[in-house]
């Protein structure tokens, strides 16, 4: 939260200079209210992803999904923002929302299979993770390399039941 509250009190002196340079060049489009704009959130979070400020992005779009729990684009690049940073968690829980939320998206499910393998894989070694994945890879068929994902997973399973 407190990271939240720094990386915000940046942007609010950032839209205060805005403001401020308005007053000479014009007024601005008040249309928006930025302050509570998901999608203004989630823009400037993939600037700082583009930037190589990962952490920030993710805080930054996590604030954009908890604006707007439906817009589907934030709470996808809050997924992959999580997986590269390794909070599977994150991600998982992201991608479960979104796989229930648009079941005919494979690669939504293909991603939290990935997740699941992940965090199986470098966090907690649960098999139960890794039962869940190789099931999802199996329902995706002839999603691109899912058949072969799940062959893997299985394989692993069974070397460790």
């Amino acid at each position: 939260m407190k990271k939240f509250a720094v990386v915000t009190l940046a942007l609010l002196l950032c839209i205060g200079g805005a403001l401020a340079l308005s007053i000479l060049v014009g007024p601005i489009d008040q249309s928006t209210d930025v302050i509570s704009d998901a999608r203004f959130y989630n823009a400037l979070g993939y600037k700082l992803a583009e930037e190589g400020n990962l952490a920030d992005a993710q805080t930054v779009v996590a604030h954009a999904v908890e604006l707007d729990p439906a817009y589907e684009n934030a709470r996808a690049n809050l997924a992959v923002l999580s997986f590269q940073l390794e909070d599977y968690e994150t991600a998982i829980a992201q991608l479960r929302v979104l796989s229930r939320k648009y079941p005919e998206n494979g690669g939504y499910r293909f991603d939290l299979a990935q997740n699941l393998v992940h965090q199986a894989r470098y966090k907690d070694a649960d098999l139960g993770k890794l039962r869940e994945a190789a099931e999802l890879f199996e329902e995706l068929g002839d999603y691109p390399n899912a058949a072969n994902n799940a062959a893997i997973v299985r394989l692993v399973i069974a070397e460790f039941s």
